[in-house]
């Protein structure tokens, strides 16, 4: 009987206050649905970018090759670097590598019919456009055969760029870097960025990699990204690996990045921001 009396009484109070009752009800409403939209959009944005990953593959595996410390502070020691042939023989180092692809990365003033252009510019193989998912629009990829042939491939953002300049096709016309003049051959598709890529592909010009050092002395195979073979143990084929790049470049500092490390790494990332967020939003609630 008191707990019936209880409820009445509750009732008779929200009954007699409709506009206290309303705005309670209200806050409840809008605080709920604020914990709801902060959790559900820290999913989104972590789900969008493992996206990122999974539409590349879980089955590479990333090197970065970098100065050590004691070699910056000194600046002496050897200047060696990866040649073409070492950095594709790497894929001897562990039978699980099926493809290896080594790229260069420069920045050099580029023009073409005398406007500059923004963008990067990229020395790779063909292998580079298999691993990470390039598709043309128009034309071909550069090849093994074009050895220091001064052509390129563009992505689609500089494609839309150099169309302003031009009422031309752009496929067969030229652009220059630096002092040399490079003929488009290859217009790429649309690219969606990846940070597992150090590149975003829609605003580089594509270079076969022995070109890449005739534009740049500073030209040097400072990254490899390597497809293996899936549920290979990626902790063996590193170690193989950084033992055959020890015998060249044993003065660089080597960097792994796994697609399948950093998918896992940032789920468990996403795990922590919804129990923060969920945190957050229970005490402002």
């Amino acid at each position: 009987m008191k707990l019936i009396s209880n409820i009445n009484e509750g009732l008779l109070n929200l009954f007699s206050s409709k506009l206290r009752s309303a705005l309670a009800l209200l806050g409840i409403l809008v605080g709920t649905a604020s914990v709801v939209a902060m959790v559900l959009g820290g999913e989104i944005a972590t789900n969008e970018a493992i996206k990122q990953f999974k539409t590349l593959g879980t089955d590479l595996l990333a090197v970065s090759v970098n100065e050590s410390p004691k070699e910056e502070q000194k600046k002496t020691g050897s200047e060696d670097s990866l040649t073409l042939e070492q950095a594709q023989r790497i894929a001897l180092s562990d039978q699980a590598i099926l493809e290896v692809a080594p790229y260069v990365q420069l920045y050099n003033p580029m023009q073409f019919n005398g406007h500059e252009l923004n963008g990067s510019i990229l020395g790779v193989t063909e292998q580079f456009a298999h691993i990470v998912h390039i598709d043309l629009e128009k034309g071909r990829f550069v090849s093994a055969l074009d050895g220091y042939a001064f052509f390129c491939v563009i992505g689609n953002k500089l494609y839309e760029e150099i169309k302003k300049h031009t009422i031309s096709d752009p496929l067969g016309q030229q652009i220059q870097m630096g002092k040399n003049i490079f003929t488009i051959i290859g217009i790429a598709k649309p690219w969606p960025e990846n940070s597992f890529v150090y590149a975003n592909i829609d605003y580089s010009v594509m270079v076969p990699l022995l070109a890449s050092t005739v534009v740049s002395k500073y030209a040097a195979i400072s990254n490899l990204i390597v497809r293996i073979q899936p549920g290979t143990e990626i902790e063996i084929v590193k170690t193989n690996m950084k033992n055959y790049l020890d015998k060249y470049i044993a003065n660089k500092q080597l960097f792994f990045r796994s697609a399948k490390e950093l998918i896992v790494r940032m789920a468990k990332q996403s795990e922590i921001l919804t129990i923060f967020l969920g945190l957050i939003g229970g005490i402002s609630l």
